[in-house]
């Protein structure tokens, strides 16, 4: 059966959203405070498609997002990786959304800061559209 109430509201513990620089926010943080952390970036190799034009969404044009957001670098991840470690619980869980160009990156990053790297999570795409070229109908494998 359907509920009228909006998940918000179902929610047992409270919940707060931030817009601002993710690693300054954590450092506001104790150490062990938190439970789950799911991000998803603006990675840096977005830039290659935004420097060719080849997705609307990232370059300028009518249909495009154009610059609602700056790209997070790839030489941040060692401080954000940090930051994240150390505010999570222990057997809590960490999700870093992005490209597999990313995740060859993120990965070593990661792994030096004290995550177990388990596997890729694979988003199966099912109808992918047309493109630019040829199109993944997933991340990775």
């Amino acid at each position: 059966m359907a509920s009228d109430t909006p998940i918000i509201e179902k929610l047992d513990k409270p919940y707060s959203l931030h817009n601002g620089d993710a690693v300054e926010w954590l450092q506001t943080l104790p150490d062990d405070s938190i439970d789950l952390v799911i991000t998803d970036p603006a990675y840096e190799s977005l830039e290659k498609h935004r420097a060719i034009g080849t997705t609307t969404r990232l370059k300028n044009s009518k249909s495009s997002s154009n610059d609602w957001f700056t790209i997070f670098p790839n030489s941040r991840f060692p401080e954000l990786f940090t930051e994240i470690y150390r505010v999570l619980k222990n057997n809590s869980h960490f999700y870093l959304f992005c490209d597999s160009d990313t995740m060859f990156v993120a990965k070593p990053i990661g792994e030096a800061c004290g995550f177990k790297f388990w596997k890729p999570i694979v988003w199966d795409k099912k109808k992918i559209g047309m493109g630019y070229h040829y199109r993944a109908r997933h991340l990775a494998e």
